[in-house]
């Protein structure tokens, strides 16, 4: 029944959005939407590989539970992508340690991270991507204390993008003074969210 939003070869899909999720996490049958091209995909706990639809117009998109090669697959696969969150993204099954190959995406301008599984699988999906207009980028490796900055330091040096806003933990270790002066040459900063102690005061800058 899926199909028939398709539309007549691929000329004229019916389906923008398109949401899907495993309730068990167990999914191994391909979904087949022939001709569909959405333009916006919400997935919980189901592998990418199984969602047999055309990539091309996908604008925005919400993955939950995914591997990280997955996720650089999806920024291969998915040229116009502008807005991108990434949630409780895991290691592969049977590899933490994967070979994630660099990637450049041209268009995506928002991009949301987030894992339980370290920031040591943070730090791999951000030193394989190359993000020259991002915008936004939010990281939460719900594990503060061993958060390396440095690496979306480089991820923005290295994209030399427009970024606007960051959201991510502040490291323990990391003094107010220390932060500040990290960032203060973003010249398009202009929103900082992070989750720490209150700040009583801010050095000169």
């Amino acid at each position: 029944m899926l199909s028939l939003f398709g539309g007549p070869q691929r000329k004229a899909p019916l389906l923008h959005y398109l949401e899907l999720g495993s309730t068990d996490g167990e999914a191994n049958v391909p979904f087949l939407i022939s001709g569909t091209n959405p333009e916006c995909v919400v997935t919980s706990s189901l592998p990418l590989g199984l969602l047999q639809i055309g990539w091309g117009d996908l604008k925005q998109a919400e993955i939950t539970g995914n591997a990280v090669d997955e996720c650089i697959q999806l920024l291969q696969h998915a040229p116009r992508l502008t807005y991108l969150n990434l949630v409780d993204v895991v290691w592969p099954q049977f590899d933490q340690n994967p070979v994630l190959v660099s990637t450049t995406h041209r268009q995506l301008r928002h991009l949301g991270f987030s894992t339980d599984q370290g920031s040591s699988l943070g730090d791999a999906f951000f030193k394989a991507v190359t993000l020259p207009r991002l915008e936004h980028l939010s990281y939460y490796p719900q594990c503060p204390g061993d958060l390396n900055v440095e690496v979306l330091d480089v991820l923005i040096r290295r994209s030399d993008c427009p970024v606007k806003s960051l959201s991510f933990p502040t490291v323990e270790s990391m003094g107010e003074e220390q932060f500040i002066h990290k960032h203060r040459n973003f010249n398009t900063l202009s929103f900082i969210c992070s989750l720490a102690a209150p700040v009583t005061s801010l050095p000169k800058i």
